[in-house]
């Protein structure tokens, strides 16, 4: 059973400091976390239901998945004086995958069941698949955002904790948007929609399309890569995330990851499975921190301790009580980790940065 990294995102500026050697990459052997490409289109009705099942899959894989929307093909011209959601490097995908309809996912480049683009029933059992896997090498990802120039920067870790079986692979960078307000025809119950929430909407890359190669893939080695990018003066960078990931030259994806576009970093637990920190909030948190219990909602104790495993606080949890709030005012600055006292799940990390 492969013990899966989730990749953990935090906005704690300046992460520059962190930069020095290997520090957003972990070292420990970990399995594939799966690149899920989701072609889609304005005018494809069906599209809508496609994106619920991949909405889905998101709250089910957390951040062991990445979901890239690609707005491509003969349907995804928008009507007159709609946001144009198309991308030269989407068309060139749409093309490579021979893809004749929306929607459609090539999840983590693989083929499933004699297939690379895949209908919207197989997503799931594919992404299961992926994650089933081994990966040769871990990803991790920093990105900033310079307003004044409008350039996206992103840096990218790779450790080789294995020899890669394709030899030379390929990091591919790139851009995208969430909660982009523009028209969706729907065969659903809605109809068609003008205001549709899109998400996950890729917007350009950074590197080339198939990829910047890296011809160091031995055990043992650490890849350091930096990109760059004019983000398009219509692109919100607040609601955007730079995606990396790292696999073979048009083929198997090994590992993906995604961090927020201004400010976003991964920190890497070695051999520690660790829930997924996005619904923590705040991050950093000053005076309080909030925790989403999901199934924990049942009641229990929660354990807070630092990263050296010292208890800092134990609080209880009430039945039916949905998000716990602990007080972080008294804590010093820094990293923690909340898990239920008899652990019976992955703990949650937690950073503090007081003023």
């Amino acid at each position: 059973m492969h013990i899966h990294r989730l990749l953990l995102a935090f906005a704690i500026a300046p992460w520059s400091a962190l930069l020095s050697g290997q520090t957003l990459v972990g070292t420990y052997p970990t399995g594939r976390t799966a690149l899920m490409e989701e072609f889609t289109a304005v005018n494809c009705g069906n599209c809508p239901a496609g994106h619920v099942v991949a909405a889905g899959l998101q709250a089910t894989h957390g951040n062991n998945l990445v979901v890239v929307g690609i707005h491509a093909g003969g349907l995804a011209m928008p009507p007159g004086g709609q946001p144009d959601l198309r991308t030269t490097e989407g068309t060139a995908l749409f093309n490579h995958w021979f893809l004749n309809a929306t929607p459609k996912a090539v999840v983590g480049r693989d083929t499933y069941n004699g297939f690379t683009a895949l209908a919207s029933g197989n997503w799931a059992p594919a992404v299961d698949a992926v994650l089933l896997g081994s990966s040769p090498v871990n990803i991790g990802l920093a990105s900033t955002f310079d307003n004044g120039a409008n350039t996206l920067t992103v840096t990218v870790e790779l450790y080789y904790t294995a020899n890669s079986p394709g030899g030379n692979d390929h990091i591919t960078v790139l851009l995208k948007e969430d909660h982009i307000l523009a028209f969706q025809n729907d065969y659903g119950p809605n109809g068609q929609q003008w205001n549709y929430d899109h998400v996950n909407v890729l917007r350009g890359f950074l590197t080339p399309l198939w990829g910047d190669e890296v011809t160091t893939t031995t055990q043992g080695t650490l890849v350091t890569r930096t990109y760059s990018f004019t983000v398009p003066p219509d692109v919100n960078i607040a609601n955007s995330s730079a995606v990396a990931f790292v696999g073979e030259y048009q083929g198997t994806v090994y590992q993906a990851g995604q961090v927020a576009a201004d400010g976003g970093f991964t920190l890497a637990l070695s051999g520690e499975h660790v829930a997924n920190s996005a619904a923590v909030f705040p991050l950093p948190a000053d005076n309080e921190v909030h925790i989403p219990l999901g199934d924990r909602a049942g009641g229990g104790v929660l354990e807070v301790r630092d990263m050296a495993g010292r208890l800092i606080v134990r609080q209880g949890v009430v039945a039916g009580q949905s998000v716990a709030t602990i007080p972080t005012a008294q804590w010093a600055s820094g990293a923690y980790l909340v898990r239920p006292a008899d652990g019976s799940s992955a703990p949650h990390r937690v950073v503090v940065a007081h003023p």
